[in-house]
């Protein structure tokens, strides 16, 4: 301790004076070491400091000194060898005597960066049991004294990284070059990316043209666009068919996919989208319904003209014979004559009502003049011996009629699904139901049989084959549920609703 009362670090040396025999006394030499002791003690703190923080890190490392001896491993890059099947303790060992596996010029790095003085970065690809791994490696040297004293060997194993790297090139290879419109959208529904594909379909040429403006931007109707994003990010995918609309104004139809893309937390990230132009399958299907639409039409006046016929050939002549029949009857005086013609009297009638049965069934004179709720109730009455058929309709339907088209369509699928659920479903309860919404006249025809399939159905018989030509013909859905106990049909057709005066309400 020193006048001052601070420490201080002395060395001494003592040296006996002899007086033979005896020890005479003791020269003490004495020096001061104190910068030398803090000296030490700052370099095993930094000795500390440095293995500590090399060990701490995630990062893989290891530490070679001037005659190219490992020194140092951390504990990281002890677990990499583990995992990869190789020695974890390399201590003392050069790194090609630990790691045959490395490349020949590791050693020449080694020399270059302890005579240069320089950071080294390379990229090495060792194989290791028939697998690549490929290695982001940085020599850092470490100077004393102006001299490289070790070199800090830093590893990243960067293997997943450059196949992910490789991966993603291929999908941008895979996007630029498909045949189908495709583009990304950030979260604000911006566009990011676009393809060529999509740049020949909407009538661009470059990317800048589009990247940035609003996905919305590129319909023929933006509202309709905007519901389809908003249900994208809320259910994660939304698919469908909307109208686009080129550069120069033109409108075309596309079918859209587009769903979210995740990151790795499960976040979303962006918006993708594929487009598929269908304007000329839209035109065909257009055409085939026109074409349908004119069938059905066709059909419709055959089938009318044969009931007229029936009506007033086949019908009054058989009225004309009855009518003959009971005159003779009634002018005859013959007992066992009257006896005999009043079977065929009756058997006229009958005839007449199945001619008058057979005309309502290919074309209902009810449904032209009265519309088809009171035609609905008219088809009830014919079958109403073999099962009890209740006809409902809604206010809206009340008030007036919808379209010649739709009434005929509608009456014809009631006409079919009556006798399909009475002769193959058993059905002993039946309800019609007319309802018109939202443009659309809706009809459902609900019963209580023994259910079928309707996939299996569909292949086998021509009801439900004409239920659908119909539908299709008239623009209009059709849907069937069914189970035993209850089938529902129900028919939807695109049409307007024409109001009657009051008094004929």
């Amino acid at each position: 301790r020193t006048k001052d009362g601070s420490w201080c670090h002395v060395e001494t040396t003592y040296t006996a004076l002899f007086d033979d025999p005896h020890i005479a006394g003791l020269v003490a030499n004495t020096r001061d070491i104190t910068e030398r002791v803090e000296a030490e003690e700052a370099l095993r703190r930094s000795e500390l400091l440095y293995h500590t923080t090399i060990e701490s890190m995630d990062e893989m490392i290891h530490v070679v000194t001037p005659d190219m001896r490992i020194t140092l491993m951390n504990e990281t890059f002890r677990r990499w060898c583990r995992a990869l099947g190789v020695r974890d303790d390399a201590i003392g060992l050069k790194p090609r005597e630990a790691y045959p596996f490395l490349p020949a010029e590791i050693s020449r790095q080694y020399e270059e960066v302890f005579e240069t003085g320089r950071i080294l970065r390379t990229e090495d690809v060792v194989t290791l049991a028939g697998k690549d791994v490929i290695c982001e490696t940085r020599k850092i040297p470490v100077l004393a004294g102006g001299k490289v004293v070790r070199v800090v060997t830093v590893i990243r194993d960067v293997t997943e990284q450059r196949r992910g790297q490789e991966e993603l090139l291929v999908k941008n290879s895979a996007m630029d070059s498909s045949i189908n419109a495709i583009a990304l959208a950030d979260m604000n529904g911006d566009l990011t990316y676009v393809n060529d594909s999509f740049l020949k379909l909407w009538g661009y040429e470059e990317p800048s043209e589009v990247l940035g403006r609003s996905c919305l931007s590129f319909w023929e109707v933006p509202a309709r666009a905007r519901r389809a994003l908003a249900a994208s990010k809320e259910l994660g995918d939304w698919a469908g068919e909307m109208a686009a609309q080129r550069k120069d104004g033109a409108a075309f139809h596309v079918e859209v996919s587009s769903s979210m893309v995740t990151g790795e937390s499960g976040q979303p990230i962006c918006m993708m989208a594929f487009f598929v132009d269908v304007t000329e399958r839209k035109r065909a299907e257009a055409a085939m319904r026109e074409a349908n639409r004119k069938l059905v039409t066709a059909r419709e006046q055959e089938r009318k003209w044969v009931a007229g016929e029936l009506h007033d050939s086949v019908g009054q002549a058989l009225v004309a014979l009855q009518l003959a029949i009971r005159a003779i009857g009634d002018t005859a005086s013959d007992v066992q004559l009257k006896q005999r013609l009043a079977p065929a009297t009756a058997q006229c009638d009958g005839m007449i009502q199945e001619i008058r049965g057979i005309c309502r069934g290919l074309y209902p004179q009810t449904l032209e003049s009265l519309g088809l709720y009171s035609a609905l109730r008219q088809l009830a009455g014919d079958f109403r011996p073999q099962a009890h058929l209740q006809v409902r309709q809604s206010a809206s339907v009340a008030k007036g009629r919808v379209g010649p088209d739709a009434e005929i369509a509608l009456f014809r699928i009631a006409q079919e699904a009556v006798t399909n659920a009475i002769r193959h479903g058993q059905a002993g309860r039946i309800t019609m139901s007319l309802s018109y919404a939202q443009g659309c006249a809706a009809l459902s025809i609900t019963d209580d049989g023994k259910g079928f399939d309707p996939a299996e159905a569909a292949g086998k018989g021509l009801g439900l084959t004409r239920m659908l030509e119909r539908m299709r013909a008239a623009s209009g859905d059709l849907e069937i549920t069914s189970k035993p106990g209850r089938t529902r049909i129900r028919a939807r057709v695109p049409t307007s609703l024409f109001v009657k005066p009051d008094d004929q309400q």
